[in-house]
């Protein structure tokens, strides 16, 4: 018999937005995320990308430019000098990785040197830049179908995408999270692997469209 150091225990969380500002996520105890996406569906501010990580790491950015965020410093220093109404993605990864991907399909980030290198090469034409808790679950997607990955992903998601691309299917958003947990948003519809109370929730919510969605 022993007992588990909670301090051991890396959380799963999750976050997803529908068309109506609709919301459903799990964060860390001690970060304001939920209170920022209550505030900003009372105030009938439209999200556009969302963000959970580690710890208290979180991000919100609005349509209209209105953002709240914790995370690293160098990536809070970005976040305060960009146009954040221009955001559609951001991803926090392992060892304090962060990726922004904006409207204009540039991305602002700080990467280990393998996703760093597929960013640069595809810089200006970057659809998402997802990332994970753990070292080799990254992908860098582009263009209408193009992607890249760090080699950890796991066979569903990796089979799933594969057909995706010989049945030419544009590939919107890859979303990662732990426990092989992931999300796409492709041209013919949607398809996922994930937590039990998230997917039962999108499944209600698919009468609505779909927005953003941050798994960790």
């Amino acid at each position: 018999f022993f007992k588990l150091n909670p301090h051991l225990i890396i959380m799963s969380y999750y976050a997803m937005v529908t068309g109506t500002n609709a919301y459903s996520y799990s964060a860390a105890n001690n970060c304001k995320f939920g209170s920022r996406l209550k505030s900003y569906r009372s105030d009938k501010k439209s999200i556009a990308a969302i963000a959970v990580g580690p710890s208290n790491y979180y991000a919100v950015a609005c349509v209209g430019g209105a953002a709240w965020y914790c995370g690293p410093s160098g990536f809070k220093s970005k976040m305060e000098s960009i146009d954040c109404s221009r955001i559609i993605h951001i991803s926090f990864g392992y060892n304090d990785q962060w990726a922004i991907t904006m409207k204009n399909g540039w991305v602002h980030a700080s990467l280990l040197p393998d996703c760093l290198k597929k960013v640069n090469a595809h810089n200006g034409d970057i659809r998402y830049v997802s990332l994970c808790k753990h070292k080799k679950d990254w992908i860098v997607g582009w263009g209408r179908n193009g992607y890249a990955t760090g080699g950890g992903l796991c066979s569903d998601l990796t089979s799933f995408l594969t057909s995706c691309n010989s049945s030419r299917k544009e590939i919107e958003l890859v979303e990662l999270g732990g426990g092989d947990n992931w999300f796409v948003k492709h041209s013919g519809g949607s398809k996922w692997s994930m937590n039990n109370d998230l997917s039962n929730w999108y499944k209600y919510e698919q009468s609505h469209s779909f927005t953003t969605i941050s798994l960790w």
